[in-house]
């Protein structure tokens, strides 16, 4: 996610603390309401997939889980190369894992857990485990041998 309030440059994978009262998965569906403005029936847990680590993620000496999430609905009308571009007036965007992996360059860490997160993915479709519509799955790019 971007912030449109200049609180950070660039993208940021969403991060919240989760609340003693919820569940990691709901902490994450909080995390990309939160900083996404996207309405929680709008994304999936992914229960067959597990969540990935990252560590210090923007150097801050912190753990943490990344739990997988699925859009409900589909990206944007018309060709999906056409949808993987940054729209700088919308807090995400619909992302191939080339452009993606480009947007979280600056951090390592980040970039570290996109690349585990797209391979477990890759790995979690290629079993049947989760859903492979609208174009296929972050890091289908990706060669698993």
């Amino acid at each position: 996610v971007r912030s449109l309030e200049g609180e950070w440059d660039g993208m940021r994978i969403p991060v919240v603390e989760r609340l003693s009262n919820e569940s990691s998965q709901d902490a994450a569906i909080r995390a990309i309401t939160t900083f996404a403005d996207v309405d929680p029936e709008a994304v999936k847990i992914l229960p067959k997939v597990l969540p990935v680590p990252l560590y210090a993620p923007n150097g801050r000496p912190v753990l943490v889980h990344l739990y997988p999430l699925y859009a409900a609905d589909p990206p944007p009308d018309g060709v999906l190369e056409d949808a993987d571009m940054e729209d700088e007036d919308d807090y995400y965007d619909w992302y191939t894992y080339a452009n993606a992996s480009k947007r979280l360059a600056y951090d390592p860490a980040s970039l570290a857990a996109l690349q585990i997160m797209s391979l477990s993915l890759v790995s979690a479709s290629k079993a049947g485990l989760i859903p492979n519509k609208w174009g296929g799955v972050l890091g289908q790019e990706l060669c698993l041998d």
